[in-house]
């Protein structure tokens, strides 16, 4: 027997090609692209030459002791149909896809003799089986029972295959999932594995029947203050938005009352300065090592000597594991000379994304601290909020908690500064605050951050005065996409702005852009929709002179993105220049 990369129709001509079709039968369709040919020695080794030779095909001689599913099945057959004639079946108890015809088996077929005859001679069309299973019956969750997962690589090719065709609709993917997984890990982890897939997925679990090996017993659990309280909320308008109209505000309806005019559900994150009060520092005489990937430009020195002024110990390291020696690492990301945000972004990005991925893959033991100037903003203690002179650094700060979110064993830190000549005290007071994530020093003063309960929504009155002068137009970047499609019709439903500029990378290719449009006109909005690459600075120079005294500029909406997402480990600098090109190059 042996497998070839081919299809049915394919492995039927090359029999006929090669006149072998009364010395080989097709034993079994795997996969839409694997077939199995069973039969002669001789003639079996010819079909394999043609397709590997010929053809460049994968071919694979199977390991068997008979010629299965072909004629030399035949001298058996007379026998095993008396020994199956004495047998008396069951009514099946499960549906069951027939591996001989590749649909669901019909009512008493599984009973006849005869069909068990045949199901061990005829071709097994395991294909056919999963995608009846699949398509007509709307299975999408598979379970191999057996001591090690092989059938679910052929049934992920059989899936495969289909969706690169577009035969499938769904954007779900199958479930593929292993009862045994021989060598790789311990029966029961798989085991518990595969349960909780089945679990997530709705899938009916007898646990009384798991967990009775063990003994366990259910329990009830402790009762809670809301039981038996509706906490469902009506919606109440508390502040405009951007559906149109008003902010969608959850005013208890039907529990109990809340307190005031905000909503007791809505937070915000407010930074918050550092109360000293019973404040049990950290010995600050400790020593660290020192990375500025960025080079040791003015700002980095001086940061430098205000660390050392305060007493801390500095080696300079160029690697991780150079400082393991040491009590932590601090990172200082210098960009005192931004004279190219978006190129400092992605050189940050990069060398901040390769140190990350090393730590985590090393386990990096110690805590690791970056130091950044004015690449995030504070509120109100900013001391002029639009001079922000490290915006080079910003995108380290997402990149930063993103890895700390899926690697909290890693000591990940975050450390802001407001001033470029740095504050020794408040820089030392910050880097001793090891269980605090993130900090910012600004004007000499330690910042946190805290999620908090909104205090105060403003008046529905008073945030609907326009905020836009209506004798010019808006740019919306990302127009066409859904956060575009939003703000634009917020814009002329609620500030009456009549000229909007909508910038797609279609244009009016787009399916709904003409639509768009015409929606738009309803609210006495004209909308000019142009094809532009935002990342492209050429491009946007050419949007940008359709603007003059006669038609201003009011406003721009930056709303143009791509994603590409995955986790820390599966992140390269391609994938992050993919996201950060129309958002950082275009801003």
């Amino acid at each position: 027997m042996v497998s070839l990369e081919a299809t049915g129709a394919e492995t039927t001509a090359a029999m006929s090609f090669l006149h072998v079709q009364d010395q080989v039968d097709i034993a079994g369709y795997n996969t839409p692209m694997q077939t199995v040919v069973s039969g002669d020695k001789q003639a079996i080794e010819v079909v394999a030459a043609h397709f590997a030779g010929k053809l460049g095909r994968k071919v694979k001689m199977l390991d068997v002791s008979q010629a299965f599913h072909s004629s030399h099945m035949d001298d058996m057959l007379p026998l095993f149909r008396a020994v199956v004639k004495t047998l008396q079946f069951s009514r099946p108890k499960l549906p069951v896809i027939s591996s001989l015809t590749g649909l669901l088996a019909g009512e008493g077929q599984l009973e006849q003799p005869e069909y068990w005859v045949q199901q061990a001679r005829q071709a097994v069309r395991f294909s056919d089986s999963i995608q009846t299973i699949y398509h007509q019956h709307g299975i999408d969750i598979f379970l191999e029972l057996g001591p090690h997962p092989v059938l679910l690589g052929l049934t992920a090719a059989c899936l495969t295959s289909h969706q690169c065709h577009g035969d499938d609709d769904d954007n779900a993917s199958p479930l593929l999932l292993p009862s045994l997984r021989t060598g790789k890990e311990d029966d029961i982890s798989v085991v518990r594995r595969s349960l909780a897939e089945l679990h997530v997925r709705n899938a009916p679990i007898d646990w009384l029947a798991y967990f009775k090996p063990w003994r366990c017993q259910s329990v009830t659990l402790p009762t809670y203050a809301f039981q038996r309280d509706r906490w469902f909320r009506q919606p109440r308008a508390m502040s405009v938005g951007l559906n149109g109209n008003n902010v969608v505000g959850n005013d208890q309806a039907d529990g109990p009352p809340s307190s005031g005019d905000t909503d007791r559900f809505q937070f915000e994150v407010v930074w918050h300065p550092l109360n000293k009060e019973n404040l049990q520092l950290e010995d600050s005489s400790r020593s660290w090592g020192l990375i500025c990937p960025a080079g040791n430009g003015k700002w980095a020195s001086t940061v430098t000597r205000a660390l050392s002024q305060a007493g801390i110990r500095l080696t300079r390291v160029q690697r991780l594991e150079e400082a393991q020696q040491l009590d932590g690492l601090l990172c200082l990301w210098d960009t005192s000379s931004p004279t190219d945000i978006p190129r400092q972004a992605s050189q940050h990005t990069t060398q901040a994304l390769t140190q990350l991925q090393m730590a985590a893959t090393t386990s990096f033991p110690l805590p690791l601290v970056w130091v950044t100037w004015q690449a995030v903003g504070t509120g109100g203690y900013d001391a002029d909020p639009g001079q922000m002179n490290g915006l080079g650094t910003g995108p380290l700060w997402g990149l930063m908690r993103t890895a700390r979110n899926e690697h909290p064993d890693l000591r990940l830190r975050l450390i802001d500064l407001d001033e470029e000549k740095g504050s020794p005290e408040a820089l030392l007071l910050a880097l001793t605050l090891s269980e605090e994530p993130e900090c910012a020093v600004r004007q000499g003063q330690v910042l946190m951050p805290r999620l908090q309960q909104v205090k105060e929504l403003k008046p529905i009155v008073e945030q609907q005065r326009h905020f836009l002068r209506q004798d010019g137009a808006v740019l919306i970047t990302g127009g066409l996409g859904g956060i575009g499609k939003r703000v634009a019709r917020w814009l002329a439903t609620t500030h009456h702005v009549h000229d909007l500029v909508l910038i797609s990378r279609r244009g009016m290719e787009d399916s709904g852009a003409a639509a768009f449009v015409a929606e738009l006109s309803q609210f006495n909005s004209r909308a000019t929709v142009i094809a532009c690459d935002v990342a492209d600075f050429e491009s946007l120079k050419l949007v940008m002179a359709m603007f003059s005294v006669q038609r201003p500029l009011r406003g721009v909406i930056h709303a143009a993105g791509v994603v590409d997402n995955g986790i820390l480990s599966a992140m390269t600098p391609q994938r992050c220049a993919t996201t950060s090109a129309p958002k950082v190059d275009g801003a």
